[in-house]
């Protein structure tokens, strides 16, 4: 809950996060989401919980019902690659 909380305040309306042994699935609210916003979110949810950024996906939805859902996934390049 306190994760949802600190990625709330990086300004995004709302997020949930699911912590498994081995992977952390993050997904987020958000009208417009890119690159920046999957690094700034995925560098927060590693500090935080521990795990390299390999283990970590974002999967961000708009706003809109009629828009697509963009699922971003953290390489071992510890760069993220936007999957549509």
């Amino acid at each position: 809950m306190q994760l949802e909380r600190l990625i709330q305040a990086k300004g995004y309306r709302e997020a949930a996060v699911f912590i498994q042994p081995q992977a952390v699935g993050v997904v987020v609210l958000a009208e417009k989401f890119g690159p920046e916003d999957a690094n700034k979110i995925g560098e927060l949810v590693s500090r935080t919980t521990g795990r390299p950024k390999e283990q970590i996906s974002i999967i961000a939805k708009g706003l809109d019902p009629g828009k697509k859902c963009y699922e971003i996934f953290l390489f071992v390049q510890k760069d993220f690659s936007i999957q549509r």
